[in-house]
């Protein structure tokens, strides 16, 4: 089976949290799914764009690279065969929006084969939003579960 996991965010700018909950994703996914023979693969899933946080599009070059240089910390510790752990360009990359649905829809087209299993993380006060996400009837079908980075929604320490 092949585990494909995007931790969705602007990462604007990427942090240490962000790096600790993406460790944090890693060591949960792999005793959820663990098995012989399993491949995983790790994605930090920058936006492009978000009408909340117009810097984005002008640091996406910045971020990536960030991201890049956890990606590599991250295999120091995770140094198995089957575990791929990189920043995605994907969207970046893509002309349609950066809607999660539409994401999804990518790693759906590469990684078409049936034992492969979409699963996505985010901050929880992301979370908060998922009602109100475009085609969010649509992530029943193509994700597995959604894993939650728990955070301070309230503003209180």
């Amino acid at each position: 089976m092949h585990y494909v996991f995007s931790y969705q965010g602007a990462f604007a700018p990427p942090t240490y949290g962000h790096y600790k909950s993406m460790e944090k994703f890693i060591d949960t996914i792999m005793k959820d799914y663990e098995g012989e023979g399993n491949e995983y693969t790790f994605f930090f899933m920058p936006t492009k764009s978000s009408s909340s946080k117009p810097h984005l599009k002008e640091t996406m070059e910045q971020r990536y690279q960030i991201l890049l240089l956890f990606c590599t910390n991250l295999k120091k510790k995770y140094r198995d065969g089957n575990i791929t752990i990189e920043p995605s360009r994907i969207e970046f990359d893509k002309e349609s929006s950066s809607q999660t649905i539409n994401t999804i829809d990518v790693l759906r087209e590469r990684y078409p084969e049936r034992t492969t299993t979409i699963l996505l993380g985010m901050g929880q006060d992301n979370a908060l939003q998922l009602p109100y996400w475009e085609s969010i009837d649509k992530y029943n079908d193509n994700v597995a579960k959604i894993y939650l980075v728990k955070r301070d929604v309230g503003g209180e320490t």
